[in-house]
């Protein structure tokens, strides 16, 4: 005897409503993390480059 499935049961739908929740509510966490990386790439950069301008400045030699 073959029984074919035509819909989701109860549990499947329990289940995909807890993962879609957990995800939508760790969406602010994500942004805040990733808004956070972002900042400090930001703040690393500028100490990159005022590094390179300041070697730049110091070891200027005559041609």
């Amino acid at each position: 005897m073959v029984i074919h499935k035509y819909a989701f049961t109860l549990i499947e739908l329990i289940f995909a409503i807890v993962i879609i929740g957990i995800s939508v509510m760790s969406l602010p966490m994500l942004t805040q993390v990733t808004s956070s990386a972002i900042e400090k790439n930001l703040v690393q950069e500028a100490i990159f480059a005022s590094v390179a301008e300041i070697n730049l400045a110091t070891t200027y030699t005559l041609l």
